[in-house]
């Protein structure tokens, strides 16, 4: 079977950083997380960089160091964007999607921001690699005043309007996974926050570890969401790889969209955006496939027969799930028309910097074959 998302490590990265840990003698709060925050500094052109022990984990103390009461995001992502919210007890809002991006549509936003004038944060949310409209989010910021949590869980490298993913001037934190099916990774949880402001980056270093701050005392409550040194000596020694990693996905996401492009002509599939050069608008998190005439968990279950790993993408929306009944707000399954067409419809092909061209083709073959 051709996994959705293989992960093959390199059995010697693996030995040499799992090796200069224990040499080191320090598990947490050592040169492999300082490494680590350095070099995503360098790549992607933020002054900060915190640490932490999962992407969740990123949002959660995101979402308290910027006081957040209410939270507007959208409906179409992984339920940990909601969740992180609601289990510390804040609301949370959401839009529909843009049916080009899969992300936020800025105009619903702008529509259910004037409809709750107590948004204090708005969380973008950039999905399956690709980004959203951050120059239009940009334009919303200063007209209402609210701070951006930019949901970067799946778009490492993803250039957004101009900047990469958690570094454009709009966002005030940028939260990232590490999990390993992330085109950047560890192997197991982990991941971090990006921000240029000197007082959130103390702030979440003395609340992922305990109140503590570069040698000086602790100060207020604080709890642990550290990196291992572990998962960050991996993440940094993939981060020296990532570029020639993700050019190799690059080129796969680029082969589906040249093998695939006549089903689209053709009305049966609607295929994801297209990277521009030198520019990754798309760096292929998930490579997601709409379905304009099949039903969806037929051509799943067709595509398991014949060796290739397939998912829905997502198959719910957060607004479907019973996360303490989201603050008593109802919704219905006509809410968010966009997220539901696109949630319907859509499934997810395997794609990974760690996919061989043999099952690139394997992929593109059974999936001519169901639609046919």
């Amino acid at each position: 079977m051709v996994s959705r998302t293989p992960v093959r490590y390199d059995e010697e990265l693996l030995k040499s950083a799992l090796g200069r840990v224990i040499d080191s003698g320090q598990f947490v709060n050592g040169p492999e997380g300082k490494r680590f925050e350095a070099e995503v500094c360098r790549q992607l052109g933020v002054a900060h960089t915190i640490g932490v022990n999962s992407g969740t984990s990123a949002l959660l103390l995101s979402y308290k160091a910027l006081g957040a009461k209410k939270i507007l995001t959208t409906p179409f992502t992984f339920s940990a964007t909601a969740m992180a919210a609601i289990f510390s007890g804040m609301e949370v809002v959401f839009c529909d999607i843009d049916p080009d991006t899969y992300c936020m549509d800025m105009k619903d936003a702008e529509r259910v921001l004037g409809e709750h004038q107590d948004i204090d944060v708005v969380v973008p949310v950039h999905i399956f690699g690709v980004g959203a409209d951050m120059g239009a989010l940009a334009d919303l910021k200063e007209r209402y005043g609210f701070k951006v949590v930019s949901d970067c869980a799946q778009a490492y490298g993803t250039y957004v309007d101009g900047a990469l993913a958690g570094a454009h001037p709009c966002v005030d934190l940028g939260c990232f996974s590490l999990y390993p099916t992330k085109n950047l990774s560890a192997a197991g949880d982990g991941g971090f926050i990006t921000t240029n402001d000197l007082k959130l980056h103390e702030k979440l270093i003395r609340w992922r570890d305990n109140g503590r701050f570069d040698g000086t005392p602790v100060l207020g409550s604080g709890g642990n969401f550290r990196i291992s040194e572990f998962q960050a000596a991996i993440a940094h020694d993939l981060l020296l790889k990532f570029q020639e990693q993700q050019a190799y996905r690059n080129s796969i996401g680029e082969y589906y969209l040249e093998q695939l492009k006549p089903l689209e002509s053709e009305g049966v599939i609607r295929l994801p955006i297209q990277n521009e050069p030198d520019k990754n608008l798309n760096t292929f998190h998930l490579f997601s496939v709409q379905l304009l005439e099949h039903d969806k968990d037929r051509v799943i279950r067709e595509l398991a027969e014949r060796g290739i790993g397939s998912t829905p993408a997502y198959g719910f929306l957060i607004t479907d799930l019973p996360m303490d009944n989201l603050n008593g707000t109802p919704y219905c399954p006509a809410d968010f028309p966009v997220a539901r067409r696109i949630t319907n419809t859509t499934i997810a092909i395997p794609i990974s910097q760690y996919l061989t061209w043999d099952e690139a083709e394997q992929v593109v073959s059974a999936l001519k074959e169901v639609l046919a």
